[in-house]
């Protein structure tokens, strides 16, 4: 091979490196392109934010109606009777009832003697009158 083959077959081998490095630049540009359409904007990024911020308000503004809730809730349960409270009670009706029964029995006794009383009373004020 001459010096001129030599200088040609270089000046080919520089055509095609310098042909594969456009083309490896073209891909690079556009693989980076499609990567960075594919990333956030500082905007973007910035109304995200504020959208985050609005619903973190309401889940707080929730969870402070939700403890404002539970604390009614706690007031009413530590008003209401507890089972001891409510057996106790229970005793003390069944032991009312048992004495209404005993003073109604009681009463039926003594309306019986008013009964038998005011027959006498009324024989008494019979013969008085009858004698008088």
């Amino acid at each position: 091979m001459t010096h001129a083959d030599w200088i040609d077959l270089a000046r080919l081998a520089w055509e095609v490196i310098g042909g594969i490095a456009v083309l490896l630049c073209t891909i690079l540009t556009w693989s980076l392109r499609t990567v960075l359409r594919q990333m956030a904007t500082k905007s973007d990024l910035q109304a995200h934010k504020a959208e985050h911020a609005a619903e973190h308000d309401d889940v707080n503004r929730a969870l402070a109606e939700g403890d404002v809730r539970f604390a009614k809730i706690e007031t009413t349960l530590a008003h209401l009777p507890q089972r001891a409270d409510i057996d106790s009670l229970a005793k003390a009706i069944a032991e009312l009832g048992a004495t209404t029964q005993r003073v109604a029995a009681k009463m039926d006794g003594v309306i019986g003697n008013i009964g038998a009383l005011q027959t006498t009373v009324n024989m008494l004020v019979r013969n008085e009158l009858e004698g008088a």
